[in-house]
């Protein structure tokens, strides 16, 4: 089975609620989705979720009919065992990306990225907070999400005129958006498993700045594809940003160790041996008779 959200462990699939990592069910106290009205702000929802999280747990429908659990991140297989325990077959495959799609990029029109949802465990709140600390750094946000007027109405109040909203683009524009950008923001403040644009970028030959949420950290060599920041801290995101815009041969150079890190560890080939080798080692070999 592959786990590629926090659904086999949490009732809104997150672990996170009204702005900040949530736990709270540890121990199956699943109760505490209906308690919280976590799933989707809706207590109905939250209601049959729990009842469905105490199903999967009582019948044990996912656990003793599962033979291993796959994982994006190394993160996610660490964080179930927490919730778990060790009795379970638990397996870090990554995930199957297809680099020769995108083209590496060296052009750089001298703007910081965003792309992505505009919801709360995003974190795009701190990020537009830290470009408060950098006036003269152009901002585009791409994506659209419930948080979206919210966000703007606080572009408005820190009066930043250096920060754009795309919206919804297509894969194209995002193509685009990401050749000519000089690097991208991966802001979460959730347990974020493998962000999809992290791939991206690196496939563009363009470095990241990650919070040290989730998984994104395994996917950052510090100083090398990019820099991991402490979420929520938004003057340490924004010394950050200014230290690699002032830069631009340290972002060719990591742009360059990013595009080499996505072929030789973003491959589908490497995904595949890794799950090829957990299928041997679960299927036993037939003896003819």
């Amino acid at each position: 089975m592959s786990c590629n959200d926090y659904k086999h462990i949490c009732p809104n699939y997150r672990l996170f609620h009204n702005g900040k990592i949530c736990e709270a069910c540890k121990g199956n106290k699943f109760y505490n989705a209906a308690l919280k009205n976590c799933c989707k702000h809706s207590v109905g929802v939250s209601v049959v979720s729990a009842v469905e999280s105490y199903a999967h747990h009582f019948t044990g429908v996912i656990k003793n009919n599962i033979s291993a659990f796959l994982f994006e991140s190394k993160f996610m297989l660490e964080k179930t065992k927490e919730f778990w325990g060790d009795k379970y077959k638990y397996e870090f495959v990554g995930k199957p990306f297809d680099v020769k799609q995108f083209a590496p990029s060296v052009q750089n029109k001298n703007y910081v990225l965003y792309a992505g949802r505009l919801s709360d465990e995003k974190g795009v709140d701190v990020l537009i907070k830290a470009m408060q600390y950098n006036h003269d750094i152009p901002l585009v946000i791409a994506g659209s999400g419930p948080e979206e007027e919210k966000l703007k109405q606080l572009v408005s109040s820190l009066q930043l005129k250096n920060i754009s909203f795309k919206g919804i683009i297509n894969a194209d524009e995002i193509k685009q958006l990401m050749s000519y950008c000089s690097f991208v923001v991966i802001p979460s403040v959730w347990y974020d498993n493998f962000p999809y644009v992290l791939a991206e970028a690196y496939a563009h030959s363009k470095p990241v700045i990650g919070s040290n949420m989730g998984g994104i950290p395994e996917y950052i060599i510090e100083g090398e594809t990019g820099m991991v920041y402490n979420a929520y801290n938004e003057k340490e995101l924004a010394e950050k940003i200014n230290k690699f815009f002032a830069n631009k041969n340290l972002i060719m150079n990591m742009g360059k160790n990013a595009r080499q890190f996505s072929e030789d560890k973003l491959n589908a080939r490497l995904f595949y041996e890794r799950l090829l080798s957990v299928y041997n080692s679960i299927v036993k070999p037939q003896t003819l008779s």
